[in-house]
């Protein structure tokens, strides 16, 4: 797939560039209540990868 994506959020193109863009944004200081991306994710739309300030949250188990 080619382009942007639908969601309008930046796109890396490898889990390797994502890594790399999450790394220099904890790398450079911010001012003080400003949200951090914390992760990266696989789109389900674009199959690329996007950042995220969302914790990962547990899973539920059913019982």
């Amino acid at each position: 797939m080619s382009g942007g994506c639908p969601s309008g959020k930046r796109v890396f193109r490898t889990e390797a560039a994502a890594d790399a863009a999450l790394s220099a944004i904890w790398s450079t200081p911010r001012p003080g209540g400003r949200r951090l991306e914390c992760r990266y994710y696989q789109c389900h739309l674009c199959e690329r990868w996007h950042l995220t300030s969302k914790p990962l949250r547990p899973q539920r188990i059913a019982s």
